[in-house]
């Protein structure tokens, strides 16, 4: 009973103590939050299609909640929204990596071009604040482009009350 209490507690918030960081005990970031950004793409996606060209910047949102065994990806952009369906970590590099699979759905009303598609990440922690790196889709639209997220600050409580 003690000991499932105390896996719970460590499964939910106490892997993401700093100290615990810092002692070596956790190598796992902590990546849960709001992250803003760009996604880049390098080749375009479909043969005819207008809105994403190579080197066109698209504004993206992420969002990751996370505990000790579990993380949800979740990004967005005016278009579509893609959802982790699995990741895993890299530590033992002098910057962790993340890998994560995807599943990507166009918005109702985006052009006719933009298809339901597959893909993978590979993005960098750089100081915890902030994630770059590269998507690859899958064979259905084969395209490929660079990712830049910071890591956006939330607001402190009282800066939210002061703001109302």
């Amino acid at each position: 009973m003690v000991l499932s209490a105390v896996l719970i507690i460590f499964e939910r918030r106490a892997w993401s103590v700093g100290v615990l960081r810092s002692l070596g005990v956790v190598a796992v970031p902590d990546l849960s939050g709001h992250w803003e950004g760009t996604l880049t793409p390098i080749e375009s996606a479909t043969a005819g299609d207008e809105e994403y060209k190579s080197g066109d910047e698209v504004e993206i949102e992420l969002k990751i909640r996370q505990t000790w065994r579990r993380i949800v990806i979740q990004l967005e952009t005016e278009d579509s929204i893609s959802e982790s369906l699995g990741a895993s970590f890299v530590t033992d590099k002098i910057d962790p990596k993340i890998h994560y699979y995807y599943e990507n759905t166009p918005k109702p009303g985006t052009s006719q071009t933009m298809s339901p598609h597959r893909g993978s990440a590979e993005l960098t922690v750089i100081n915890q604040g902030e994630l770059r790196g590269r998507y690859y889709t899958g064979p259905d639209r084969q395209s490929y482009g660079e990712i830049r997220l910071q890591k956006k600050r939330k607001a402190s409580l009282m800066s939210r009350i002061l703001s109302k």
